[in-house]
C-alpha cells in the first residue's frame, strides 16, 4: 500500500521487471483479513493471509476447529505492472462480488451522472474545530466556481448545528441542519453547477441521546457485553459507541436519517464515513 501499513483491496503483487506474482484472496463478500509480506534476512521473502473465521471468533476455553474457507486464496504469475495485476483482480471481481454484481459503475442507471463525470472534488472542513457559516462557503464556492468554469462537487463537513461549541451535536441519525444550508444548497446548485454531499458518519453513536435506548443492541459488543467505544477529541463528550452496519435496524436507522436530509436540504448526495469500517 502506498503508506506502507494499510491496503484496501483483496490482492496484492509483487514486480520485478516486467515480471509480476499476483496474490489475492478472492472473496464475494470481503471478510476482514490481514495480508503479511516479509522480507526474509538472509534471502526470499513470504506473502501470507490471516483469516478471521467467525467459528472462532467466541472460542476463549483453548479448543481448536478445523474450517474450510468459503473463497479461493490466489497465486499466479504474470507479465506486466501493478495494472495487469489489478486486470487480474477486477476480471474475478466484477462476475462474483456482492458489490459488484450490479455491473461496472460507468454502465449503471442506479448511479447519477454527475457522479461519474465531475472532475473535481473540493472538502470544506475544519481545522481545529472552527467551521464555516454556511455565508461564507457560499462566497468561495461562487468564487472558485468562477474560476474553474466547470461542474464541481462539494464535501462539506459541519453543515449541521453544534452543541455548546463541541465537536458534534450528538453523532446519532439526528442531524439538523444549519438555517442556512438548505438555501446555500440551492445555490450552488442552480446558479453554479456545484453538488453538495453533505458529511455524515455511519460508525458512532453518542449514548447520550434518547435514541440510544433502541440502538444499544445495535452497537458492536466486548467478551463482557459492553459496547466497543471510541474518544474524539472534545473532553466533554463521552465516548462514542462503535454500531454494527450489519444491523438491520441500524442500517434502516440511518437509511431513515439519509432520505431526511436529502428531502430537507435538497442535496444531490450524502456522504456516509465509515460505515464499514471497525
Amino acid at each position: 500500500a502506498p503508506n506502507g501499513n494499510e491496503a484496501t483491496m483483496q490482492f496484492a503483487s509483487v514486480l520485478n521487471g516486467g515480471a509480476g506474482l499476483y496474490f489475492g484472496t478472492h472473496d464475494p463478500i470481503s471478510r476482514m483479513k490481514l495480508f503479511v509480506l516479509q522480507a526474509k534476512r538472509n534471502f526470499g521473502a513470504s506473502m501470507s493471509a490471516v483469516h478471521f473465521p467467525h467459528e472462532c471468533a467466541n472460542r476463549s476455553d483453548g479448543s481448536s476447529t478445523t474450517i474450510e474457507l468459503p473463497y479461493d486464496v490466489v497465486l499466479r504469475g504474470f507479465s506486466g505492472s501493478w495494472f495487469d495485476a489489478a486486470q487480474i483482480y477486477r476480471a474475478w471481481v466484477l462476475q462474483e462480488a456482492v458489490w459488484t454484481r450490479q455491473g461496472p459503475v460507468s454502465q449503471r442507471s442506479d448511479i447519477p451522472g454527475w457522479l461519474k463525470t465531475t472532475p473535481l472534488w473540493v472538502e470544506f472542513s475544519f481545522a481545529r474545530w472552527q467551521f464555516a457559516a454556511p455565508s461564507g462557503v457560499q462566497a468561495q464556492s461562487a468564487e472558485l466556481a468562477e474560476l474553474l468554469g466547470v461542474e464541481w462537487a462539494l464535501h462539506y463537513y459541519v453543515w449541521y448545528r453544534l452543541e455548546q461549541k463541541d465537536i458534534v451535536n450528538a453523532w446519532t441519525p439526528k442531524y439538523t441542519a444549519l438555517q442556512d444550508f438548505p438555501q446555500l444548497v440551492k445555490t450552488l446548485q442552480h446558479a453554479h453547477n456545484v453538488h453538495v454531499v453533505p458529511y455524515t458518519n455511519g460508525r458512532i453513536a453518542d449514548r447520550r441521546d434518547a435514541m440510544w435506548s433502541n440502538l444499544s443492541d445495535s452497537a458492536c459488543h466486548q467478551r463482557d457485553g459492553n459496547p466497543y467505544l471510541e474518544g474524539w477529541e472534545a473532553p466533554t463528550i463521552p465516548p462514542y459507541a462503535l454500531m454494527d452496519p450489519a444491523r438491520a435496524d441500524w442500517q434502516d436507522t440511518f437509511s431513515d436519517a439519509v432520505a431526511h436530509i436529502q428531502r430537507t436540504t435538497g442535496c444531490e448526495g450524502i456522504y456516509i464515513d465509515q460505515l464499514s469500517s471497525f
